[in-house]
């Protein structure tokens, strides 16, 4: 691990002498969070949150690496999640929200096309590593905040941006997650996804 952490801070510092330009910036937004749970997916939906964080970019012409510092809510909308044992209830399953915060580091690889009327498309991807710190569910308009996080840290996956910035600092990006790393503590199968629509702003 002493190696490891050598070596990718040895590669950080060859990555930022080389640049020609390094700027600092903001970005927030929102997400829309789902679980997948491979052949379970029956009671699944969307759920709001959102994203906010710093971003780094270090440019080489029309590429660029962006790493960044995010808190990114995620999660799911489900109506299977939680069983009614109510007999009077029939035994139904109720709505629930579940609500997982967490402190996100994504690398992004973005190539940077060349600006028409100050306006330019850039898109890439890169990986993402993320450790949650809480959780909190809504069942049946009921909240259930905890601080105990039920979910196995940290998540990790791969994840895809597409954008438009305007005037070199004003960057408009979709964005799209998926975790590679099961979460699930109970043997079953449970995956992050996020759709995001986020806007940042580059110090330059």
């Amino acid at each position: 691990m002493r190696a490891l952490t050598l070596t990718l801070l040895f590669f950080a510092a060859v990555l930022l002498t080389d640049a020609q330009t390094i700027n600092f910036g903001l970005k927030a937004g929102l997400n829309m969070g789902m679980q997948d749970h491979g052949t379970y997916n029956f009671g699944s939906g969307y759920l709001a949150g959102f994203n906010a964080g710093a971003l780094m970019d270090i440019s080489y012409g029309h590429f660029s690496i962006q790493p960044g510092l995010m808190f990114s809510i995620k999660g799911e909308s489900d109506n299977t999640k939680f069983n009614d044992i109510n007999p009077y209830n029939g035994g139904s399953y109720l709505h629930s929200d579940t609500y997982l915060d967490y402190i996100e580091i994504p690398v992004y690889f973005i190539y940077n096309a060349t600006p028409i009327n100050g306006e330019s498309l850039h898109f890439g991807g890169g990986p993402y590593i993320a450790t949650g710190i809480a959780e909190t569910d809504k069942v049946a308009g009921s909240i259930y905040p905890g601080h105990t996080f039920n979910y196995q840290n940290p998540d990790a996956g791969l994840a895809l941006i597409v954008g438009v910035t305007f005037n070199n600092r004003i960057q408009v990006d979709a964005g799209y997650e998926y975790g590679l790393v099961n979460i699930d503590n109970n043997g079953y199968t449970t995956r992050n996804t996020v759709i995001s629509l986020s806007a940042g702003y580059l110090f330059r």
